[in-house]
């Protein structure tokens, strides 16, 4: 008696978890969390970003959204790149307000180029903080050449 009351706690707790899991990130896909994204992507690069491809949001282990396909254009819509995977880690304060703040964004196969012009492709790219002013991490993995890792400062307007 006392084994199936634990068992019939246990599954409740069990269920309740997986709802409140599923439906927050049901909640925060509901508002809105990859054009909160993309305009923070667009306002960090000074152009336009999209999130063209597939787009999926986990809050375990930690909040993080995946995807392919991440394309950045000129304001006349022309591709300047185009990653076909991508991968965006959190804040997890801000989630509880219902905003997306960036930590870390993860580019596979990131090619950069004009269609038609010069194009180069790259491995993968991580860039890691996002915050106008302040230092960025950035590691480009060159493949059989090897890794380079550096910083940079994000620039609020757009240099021509």
């Amino acid at each position: 008696m006392k084994l199936r009351r634990l068992l019939i706690v246990l599954l409740s707790f069990l269920l309740i978890g997986a709802g409140l899991y599923f439906g927050s990130v049901a909640w925060l896909e509901s508002s809105g969390g990859r054009q909160a994204i993309e305009k923070q992507l667009s306002a960090a690069a000074g152009m336009p970003v999209h999130l063209a491809g597939t787009f999926d949001l986990s809050l375990l282990p930690f909040p993080r959204a995946e995807g392919t396909e991440l394309v950045v254009t000129d304001a006349a819509g022309i591709d300047l790149a185009r990653s076909r995977a991508f991968s965006v880690d959190l804040a997890l304060k801000p989630l509880l307000r219902r905003q997306f703040l960036v930590d870390r964004l993860e580019l596979e196969w990131l090619t950069l180029g004009a269609p038609g012009g010069t194009r180069m492709a790259l491995p993968s790219v991580a860039i890691s903080g996002f915050e106008p002013g302040s230092e960025t991490g950035l590691a480009v993995d060159l493949g059989w050449l090897g890794a380079v890792e550096g910083t940079f400062t994000w620039r609020s307007e757009r240099a021509e």
